[in-house]
């Protein structure tokens, strides 16, 4: 198993074209630690993101953030049955429309409910910059998340 290993938040990997693909993790549900968030996201810069989150406080969660101009919102919030694991997707068409689910099995996904099919991400890339995909974790100094993998595959 691995670990969460970070690097410098001035660099969030290559950019991705305005494509279409899917992207998703595994990560490790049971031993993610009480009130620690760890997630996949699409990401224009730190001001401007769309993520879907898992987090354990009490019960299991999976959320779905908007992160626009600074300001983050917590859209959907749905409750999960404990489980070992959890699979995170994120779903993308031509860069700007954007689709989340989760599994608990590895097979069977449940899209979070948004107001429309899929959520409008325009807002994500400044006008100088590309949405990057990328792992997120989130929680007090020395919490620490353990995803199992990720993987991006272009739909066309």
């Amino acid at each position: 198993m691995g670990r969460l290993q970070t690097w410098s938040s001035t660099y969030g990997g290559p950019p991705l074209a305005r494509g279409t693909y899917k992207a998703a993790t595994t990560l490790d549900f049971a031993a993610l630690p009480l009130d620690t968030y760890a997630g996949l996201a699409a990401v224009g810069d730190p001001y401007n993101v769309l993520a879907i989150m898992a987090i354990m406080a009490g019960n299991g969660q999976v959320q779905l953030w908007h992160v626009k101009s600074g300001k983050q919102q917590c859209l959907v919030q749905v409750f999960v049955e404990p489980c070992a694991t959890i699979t995170l997707r994120l779903e993308v068409w031509g860069g700007q429309r954007y689709r989340f689910a989760y599994s608990t099995d590895g097979s069977t996904w449940n899209p979070l409910p948004t107001d429309s099919f899929s959520l409008n991400g325009t807002y994500l890339p400044p006008w100088d910059r590309g949405v990057r995909v990328a792992l997120m974790a989130q929680g007090e100094s020395g919490h620490r998340a353990t995803f199992h993998n990720f993987i991006i595959r272009n739909q066309r």
